[in-house]
């Protein structure tokens, strides 16, 4: 169980992480520059107002290190009761 899970559970933190970073150079470049306008003459923003939080960042990495642990570790353990034997038996 331990290196299937462990595999599954690095992709989802990798996964994460490149995420993570994607989204916070995004959210950084409309806070700081206004990337995304907005017709000032339907709203009344210039711009499409943006405030990172790290709670929010925090929040999601919790539940995507609880939903890797589950999803890898259920086949993981379902892999560990099929004997390599009963694969390779020809019929």
């Amino acid at each position: 169980i331990s290196m299937i899970a462990l595999y599954g559970i690095w992709s989802g933190v990798i996964g994460y992480g490149i995420g993570a970073i994607i989204a916070g150079t995004f959210s950084w470049a409309q806070h700081t520059f206004g990337l995304i306008r907005l017709d000032g003459t339907v709203y009344f923003l210039d711009r499409l107002p943006i405030e990172p939080h790290w709670q929010h960042a925090a929040l999601v990495a919790s539940i995507v290190v609880v939903l890797t642990v589950a999803v890898t570790t259920i086949p993981a353990y379902a892999a560990t009761r099929i004997s390599p034997l009963s694969i390779l038996r020809i019929k």
